[in-house]
């Protein structure tokens, strides 16, 4: 074989060699572009868990100081119905003793006619 089919042989390996290195570098080049996609997707996936984390945390937090406020509100409520009874109870036991002396005061003046229409008349 002569030097210069030698030299095609070598040139058209070369070329094909060369195309499927063009080829392999373009599916690098792909490969890296997903890989830079799906990267790019972990880290907002990453973002989006943490501040659902820190959503969860804050609304925890919030939970926790409205159960408070309803427990002050409830033990609030709890002592108003308990001063409201006892305040009740004291108006009606006055309104008791008023009604005592009103009927005393009643029946000394009961006492007071019979006395003045046995006087007069």
């Amino acid at each position: 074989m002569d030097s210069q089919k030698r030299f095609g042989q070598i040139e058209e390996i070369l070329s094909d060699m060369l195309a499927k290195q063009d080829e392999h570098t373009a599916q690098i080049n792909q490969l890296s572009k997903s890989v830079g996609q799906v990267l790019e997707v972990a880290l907002d996936a990453k973002d989006i868990a943490t501040e659902s984390r820190n959503i969860a945390i804050e609304s925890r937090d919030i939970a926790v100081r409205v159960e408070r406020k309803a427990d002050s509100t409830a033990n609030a409520v709890a002592k108003l119905t308990v001063d409201m009874q006892r305040g009740f109870a004291q108006v009606d036991e006055n309104f008791t003793h008023v009604n005592g002396r009103i009927d005393q005061v009643n029946g000394r003046f009961d006492e007071l006619m019979s006395f003045l229409k046995d006087k007069l008349g």
